[in-house]
């Protein structure tokens, strides 16, 4: 999810600034839901005695962002986990927090195929193309990407649907969006396609329409993570905003409006591992 804010914080006798950022390639689409969040940081900032503005800026992929952190530009990550990961990989950030959306704390990647589709495993995919969303798509891209290689699939990317794929690999291509993903597999363009478990159920509206051949492990929706440069009181005090949204009316009607977000809270041990797990898989 999409938007970088710059802070400048005024601590007694020391004065630090802070970046907030996270990946897309439509910020007119966020722009205005990173506006809301920006200002209520904003006033809770200036309750702390902090009286500064908070702006919104987007980084437009995975490579930007690994350079912005790494130059000290950006602080704060707030994205998918396979993303954030990759620039925590680079820069040494880690995560502290996890972000439901829409009510949703963790999903699952899934490779699916028609429900009369002759494909029942990975292996029958050779010779045949799949769907993915966009190249920093963690749902997916990455992590479908990452276990089909895992499984010893060769994966080659196709510059348009027409091309053929040779018989001992998959060809994939980007539809650009899930909702293409899920169009091209049920009418025939792709053999297969890769998204999140609760995209296609919405999509498909709970019908019978197609057969998943392939479910990743429990992936966190969205989490924040922190640069190791970041001084210890201001991401405490960022911590402390985020995490007591919910129970502040304002923070409510902020949250609704950022993108449908229910809440913000700490990672828990079962996420230090899941996290770990999906780190070793980048590995």
């Amino acid at each position: 999810m999409p938007g970088v804010f710059c802070i400048l914080l005024v601590f007694p006798s020391l004065v630090l600034s802070i970046t907030l950022g996270t990946i897309t390639d439509r910020p007119s689409k966020y722009y205005l839901k990173y506006r809301i969040l920006a200002d209520y940081i904003q006033r809770k900032l200036a309750e702390a005695g902090i009286k500064e503005k908070v702006g919104v800026r987007f980084a437009r992929d995975v490579d930007q962002m690994i350079a912005l952190v790494a130059q000290g530009k950006v602080d704060v990550i707030v994205d998918s986990v396979y993303p954030t990961l990759k620039v925590c990989e680079a820069t040494g950030c880690e995560p502290f927090l996890i972000r439901w959306k829409n009510g949703v704390r963790t999903y699952r990647s899934v490779i699916f195929v028609r429900k009369d589709s002759q494909v029942r495993s990975v292996r029958d995919l050779l010779g045949s193309k799949i769907a993915f969303d966009s190249p920093y798509s963690t749902s997916g891209y990455l992590i479908p990407k990452a276990l089909l290689e895992k499984r010893g699939i060769n994966l080659i990317r196709l510059e348009s649907l027409n091309q053929k794929v040779l018989e001992n690999s998959v060809g994939y291509i980007f539809a650009g969006e899930e909702e293409n993903v899920v169009a091209w597999v049920f009418f025939g363009r792709v053999e297969a396609g890769a998204t999140s478990d609760i995209k296609l159920k919405s999509v498909s509206g709970g019908r019978d329409l197609f057969r998943v051949i392939l479910v990743s492990h429990e992936i966190p929706r969205h989490i924040v993570s922190f640069s190791a440069s970041l001084d210890g009181r201001l991401r405490d005090l960022l911590v402390d905003i985020l995490t007591s949204m919910d129970e502040d009316p304002e923070g409510l009607g902020v949250l609704t409006a950022f993108d449908g977000t229910t809440r913000f809270e700490r990672l828990d041990q079962k996420d230090v591992s899941i996290i770990t797990s999906i780190r070793n898989l980048i590995r």
